[in-house]
């Protein structure tokens, strides 16, 4: 039993550190925009893995009004869907940039732009 108390929390810490930085597939969101919601897309520096997608995702949603986020580290960008009436991309832009990423907004395309097809 002793072994296995010595070896468990090494191998869990070995795993996470194997599946932690493979591949770069961007995070997905589902679905499109509700009503009333724009969607913001950043430029995203710093990520480096798969994990960074999710990290960079994860703070987005973090700010209120934000309903769901995506990232890509391949693509270095980031999309997020939010209201207007909550939040903006300046802020989605802090919480992102607080997490370890910078984050800048990126102009808007407009409805018939690469965005909304994302």
């Amino acid at each position: 039993m002793e072994v296995y108390r010595r070896f468990v929390p090494l191998f869990a810490a070995l795993l996470i550190a194997v599946a932690g930085c493979k591949g770069s597939s961007p995070t997905t969101t589902s679905g499109s925009l509700a009503a009333g919601e724009v969607e913001a897309v950043f430029q995203v520096e710093g990520m480096t893995c798969s994990s960074c997608n999710t990290a960079v995702k994860l703070a987005a949603e973090k700010v209120n009004g934000v309903r769901q986020a995506r990232a890509s580290q391949g693509e270095k960008r980031a999309w997020v869907h939010y209201d207007p009436a909550k939040t903006n991309p300046e802020a989605i832009a802090t919480a992102i940039t607080s997490a370890g990423y910078k984050a800048t907004p990126l102009p808007a395309a407009g409805p018939a732009g690469p965005s909304a097809t994302q």
